[in-house]
């Protein structure tokens, strides 16, 4: 029998991370090469904390996906939990984020609303081993 502790978010505080979705046709290769998220700050995390960016161009009709490791996307995936999936401009705790392992197309999307025109974001996910996991977006 396996004595391992079920995986938690706080195992992956300094795992590089991308964004699987409509932007990238939910392809992991791709996804790897345009949008692996940059760490906020440049650089290492501090202990216990991750705060990753990515900028994102949004198409008019809106886009959604999922935050998942860059090396190992089956391993560990935020999606939206329990409420609305929609985030909001500049709100971080909109909607409540969830850890989960395995199959990426069967778990909820994180979906940002088109507005009728494209528009750059930036994608931030902030990930700690005391605190709430918080996805959001900024419009720049």
């Amino acid at each position: 029998g396996s004595t391992e502790a079920p995986a938690a978010a706080a195992d992956f505080i300094l795992e590089p991370l991308m964004l699987l979705g409509t932007p990238n046709g939910w392809n992991t290769a791709k996804a790897q090469k345009k949008h692996r998220m940059s760490f906020y700050s440049g650089r290492k995390p501090t202990p216990g904390r991750q705060e990753s960016r990515l900028r994102l161009q949004v198409p008019a009709e809106g886009t959604s996906f999922k935050i998942v490791s860059a090396e190992r996307p089956e391993s560990f995936v935020l999606c939206p939990g329990a409420g609305p999936h929609d985030l909001r401009d500049g709100e971080r705790s909109h909607v409540s984020v969830r850890f989960e392992t395995g199959d990426v197309k069967k778990l909820p999307s994180f979906t940002i609303e088109g507005v009728g025109e494209e528009g750059e974001v930036e994608i931030r996910v902030s990930l700690s081993s005391n605190r709430e996991m918080q996805v959001w977006f900024n419009e720049l």
